[in-house]
């Protein structure tokens, strides 16, 4: 009876190391695992290599913090031109008003003909600016972490 139980013992020992075994792989942090992922290269042609999570995860978010830094320096270059814009707006009903209170009939011969080669559609130059900039947003978009992290995980 006591070998039994000695047996019985043993057999519980080792599946308890097995269980703490595969506890342990489960438990390990993701970042220190491997996986395979697409890399593009100065060819731009995709080619399969092995690299760490967490390596991984670090180039796309400097990748993130590169394309979130230019999307804020696009954002600032379009309110500065905006603010030229209405300057330039504003100057010229300060020109018309000026013209009209001196008794002539508006613009000068000069101004005319910048006025009327001017496209001074405020509002539709600001439609396309601001469309010009959403597609730069969507040609320029860092890649997602799952599109550049493609492959399975193997530890």
């Amino acid at each position: 009876m006591a070998l039994k139980v000695d047996e019985t013992i043993d057999q519980n020992i080792a599946k308890l190391s097995k269980i703490d075994n595969k506890l342990m792989q489960l438990t390990a942090p993701v970042s220190d695992c491997e996986i395979e992922a697409q890399i593009g290269g100065t060819d731009e042609r995709q080619r399969t290599t092995t690299v760490l999570v967490r390596d991984a995860i670090l180039k796309y978010d400097q990748t993130e913090h590169m394309f979130q830094e230019q999307l804020t320096r696009l954002w600032s270059s379009w309110i500065g031109s905006q603010l030229k814009i209405q300057k330039l707006q504003n100057d010229l009903q300060e020109l018309c008003q000026h013209e009209l209170s001196n008794g002539s009939n508006g613009i000068s011969a000069s101004n005319r003909e910048w006025a009327d080669h001017e496209d001074r559609d405020v509002g539709r130059r600001s439609k396309k600016v601001v469309e010009d900039m959403e597609l730069c947003e969507e040609v320029s978009s860092p890649p997602s972490l799952e599109s550049s992290l493609s492959g399975s995980l193997r530890s």
